[in-house]
């Protein structure tokens, strides 16, 4: 179904499907978005055919970034995730949680993906595709489980201002906080590198 009805509407937007990984994948300068068609478990031919979507942004460069300034990987290279569902902006006429395709109308629920897709998800990603803004809405997002990120990705661009505040703003927070020492670690081995 994807292969044949979704693919060819996604790949005007540069995306390419790969059958076997079940996922749409493109690049945007120094990031991969993905777009992967997570299946059920329990799908079992007529009787279940489950699935959601979930959206990825990928620093393609952090890795090796990383590696260079702080001589270790970084836990990950994932800037965004979240699945379809979780957007209060996806509108469905199937309710909120996984499409079934046993259950639901098959080409409504194409014409709905493919429009949510291109309106709702493709513009999400652009937006966490680009250092500065993807640290932008981490940060006023108070996503301060990524702040390691957040400075990281200024200090990409050379924003040196914008690191130092994303490192004050979330230890502001963070102290008040009980469980995080390890964010604290990592702001204070930040801290000392300015």
């Amino acid at each position: 179904m994807f292969e044949e009805y979704v693919a060819p509407s996604l790949s005007a937007e540069g995306f390419k499907y790969y059958k076997s990984q079940s996922k749409f994948k493109r690049n945007v300068g120094p990031f991969k978005q993905e777009i992967t068609i997570s299946k059920d478990k329990w799908n079992s031919g007529d009787e279940t055919c489950a699935f959601w979507l979930i959206l990825f942004v990928f620093a393609k460069d952090y890795n090796k970034w990383h590696q260079l300034n702080y001589n270790k990987l970084p836990m990950n290279d994932i800037v965004f995730s979240m699945y379809h569902y979780q957007m209060t902006s996806w509108p469905s006429k199937f309710g909120k949680g996984k499409y079934d395709l046993s259950v639901q109308n098959n080409f409504e629920v194409v014409e709905e993906v493919i429009l949510n897709v291109k309106q709702i998800a493709i513009p999400l990603l652009d937006s966490y595709s680009d250092y500065e803004r993807a640290a932008d809405l981490l940060l006023l997002s108070k996503s301060y489980g990524f702040i390691s990120k957040i400075f990281d990705f200024y200090t990409i661009i050379g924003n040196s201002p914008k690191a130092i505040d994303s490192l004050q703003k979330a230890k502001s927070y963070l102290v008040t906080q009980a469980n995080v020492s390890d964010l604290l670690l990592e702001i204070e081995e930040r801290e000392n590198r300015l």
